[in-house]
């Protein structure tokens, strides 16, 4: 026999133990999920109160099929434990009143039923709101209206005496961005994405009053220093500047900026590199949730990195 041909004779050997294997495991997997699928049948069987109703031989068996895991709805059960001996067997029973509840579900469902009482409400209506409540929320209505109409006098004064800083803070309000000229900023060719970022932000922070710009300790590398160079960070006793300096804190910063954007009237601005936006998360997506206007500035989104240390590798 030629080599050619022994070659291909044993291809298709191999090809068909190959197959012979693939199909054992398959078998095998098969027989597996089967097997436990029977010992949770036996081990755990149907709910207790399905064992109870089964026991009672209150239920024709050619009335339904009874399906494992799922228990009858109480009114069926309570008209199949109500039927007299000499009545008619209960008929017309169909899978729509078969509800899925298991032993879990009914211990959890009892259990809040437990706690509502407790607590001296009623399990029928656990949402009901107590009378005392009712006073409480009442009494704190009536608070806050007059004080509400107290800082109403308040703002109406202050916008009498300060015109130009009503129109100011109403623009804020509002979202209005002053016009911007993008195609006179001069920028430099080949230059890194984040040094390009610097220097929008240079012209941010000449133009939009409202910004606040933050950085994790990485403004001189992120380059969100190209804002801080035009103004200045917060400081004790002085908020003139519009950066806030977070520290090696990326979660707290994120936090601060979703607080500032819900407020309203900010815009406010985080930089840090992208790696650390694993610490970001939580608050990244509560901002994403909320559809609230937080800029983030992530840098260096290199695996290169790493080669500072464990914490600035990715992490997915």
């Amino acid at each position: 026999m030629s080599k050619k041909k022994q070659s291909k004779s044993g291809g298709l050997l191999g090809r068909i133990i190959r197959r012979f294997f693939l199909l054992l495991f398959t078998i095998i997997i098969l027989l597996v999920v089967g097997l436990a699928l029977v010992m949770n049948l036996v081990f755990n069987g149907p709910s207790p109160a399905a064992r109870d109703v089964l026991t009672m031989s209150l239920l024709e068996p050619s009335a339904t099929k009874w399906i494992p895991g799922l228990f009858m709805s109480q009114e069926l059960v309570d008209q199949i434990k109500n039927k007299g001996e000499n009545e008619a067997p209960v008929e017309d029973v169909n899978l729509d009143d078969i509800v899925i509840m298991d032993s879990a579900s009914m211990a959890a469902s009892a259990d809040f039923a437990a706690t509502v009482k407790n607590l001296g409400g009623d399990a029928e209506n656990p949402f009901a709101v107590f009378a005392e409540s009712r006073e409480v929320f009442a009494e704190r209505r009536e608070a806050l209206k007059e004080w509400a109409a107290k800082q109403a006098a308040v703002e109406k004064s202050w916008r009498a005496e300060h015109k130009e800083l009503a129109r100011k803070l109403d623009d804020f309000l509002s979202g209005k961005l002053p016009e911007i000229d993008y195609k006179s900023i001069e920028m430099k060719a080949d230059v890194a994405t984040r040094a390009a970022s610097a220097t929008v932000l240079g012209v941010f922070a000449e133009k939009i009053d409202n910004m606040i710009v933050a950085s994790a300790d990485l403004s001189n590398s992120d380059k969100t220093d190209g804002y801080l160079k035009k103004t200045k960070a917060f400081t004790k006793g002085d908020f003139s500047g519009k950066f806030f300096q977070a520290g090696v804190s990326e979660l707290t910063m994120a936090c601060v900026a979703n607080g500032m954007a819900l407020h309203g009237g900010v815009i406010p601005v985080c930089g840090t590199f992208f790696v650390f936006s694993d610490y970001m998360k939580p608050a990244v997506r509560l901002s994403a949730l909320m559809r609230l206007h937080v800029v983030y500035v992530w840098t260096h989104d290199s695996f290169r990195v790493g080669e500072d240390g464990p914490t600035h590798i990715f992490h997915n």
